[in-house]
């Protein structure tokens, strides 16, 4: 996903855009709010230090205050989606006008020979991660990791990826030859036994892993602890009836419609064949 990184793309917003943070009607609302309340204090204690944090007014004060810090990262964070959202819809039409120039020939060129150093905190992560650190302190290293921590979740905010397509979604033309339509299952059948083998990780929830409108990460999931995971499964299984049948959502299992006749034999199957142990 990082070579797909937009490095044009927006990851703040300029000085001018900012300001109109203080256009916001609610933003406008809690500054007022908040100076009476200021007023108010000073009259009483002559200045908002001195008065106690027990007091009615200095807690009023505070949720204000508070209420205001969060509207402004609010309508930052809705005024920085918006300017990324309008510039990931015209960056095609621009790079198209680029390409039909003459004169910008050369200029993308140029970028297309430095796009490892385009993206800054890439080219900052690489100085981290391969520089030696032999001759670093303890706390020198500390905070060379801190550092990278930071510059990876900066990194990843600014990638960009293709929709992703499920196998579901995916579908063959009515006038394809019989050959070629049992090679395209057999490729498909091959990748659901590579990327989801029968034996699965103990803490992965079954039901997630078989719901192909979630993605890929979201399926394979892994929980910190199995009473997390065993949570999580027992909602799936909330509305099931225990004496009907269940299907095993596994992918491999799904393709082989494989069932089970009551909850006592889902659970067993889960069990034994995915090695995902389950509430009993």
């Amino acid at each position: 996903m990082i070579l797909n990184a937009d490095a044009n793309a927006p990851s703040k917003l300029t000085t001018e855009q900012a300001r109109g943070v203080h256009a916001d009607p609610t933003v406008k609302l809690l500054k007022t709010k908040s100076a009476e309340l200021t007023s108010q204090l000073r009259a009483s204690f002559g200045f908002v230090k001195a008065a106690s944090q027990d007091h009615p007014l200095m807690q009023e004060k505070q949720k204000v205050d508070m209420a205001l810090h969060t509207a402004r990262e609010v309508w930052r964070q809705k005024e920085l989606e918006k300017h990324r959202k309008r510039h990931f819809r015209n960056c095609d039409t621009m790079a198209f006008e680029a390409h039909s120039s003459k004169a910008a020939t050369q200029t993308l060129d140029n970028e297309k020979a430095n796009t490892r150093h385009r993206i800054r905190e890439r080219a900052r992560l690489v100085e981290l991660t391969c520089q030696p650190v032999l001759q670093l302190t303890e706390e020198e290293k500390h905070d060379r990791r801190l550092e990278a921590i930071e510059v990876r979740v900066a990194l990843c905010k600014r990638q960009e990826c293709r929709k992703r397509i499920t196998l579901s979604a995916q579908t063959t033309s009515e006038d394809d030859d019989e050959p070629e339509t049992e090679i395209a299952l057999e490729n498909i059948s091959k990748n659901l036994d590579r990327r989801f083998p029968l034996e699965c990780n103990p803490l992965l929830c079954i039901f997630c892993l078989g719901d192909e409108r979630k993605s890929i990460d979201e399926r394979k999931f892994t929980y910190t602890r199995t009473s997390n995971m065993m949570d999580e499964t027992q909602k799936h299984l909330a509305t099931q009836d225990p004496n009907t049948s269940i299907h095993c959502p596994h992918p491999i299992c799904k393709r082989n419609s494989t069932t089970m006749p009551n909850l006592v034999a889902f659970k067993s199957h889960v069990t034994r064949v995915h090695k995902i142990n389950l509430r009993g």
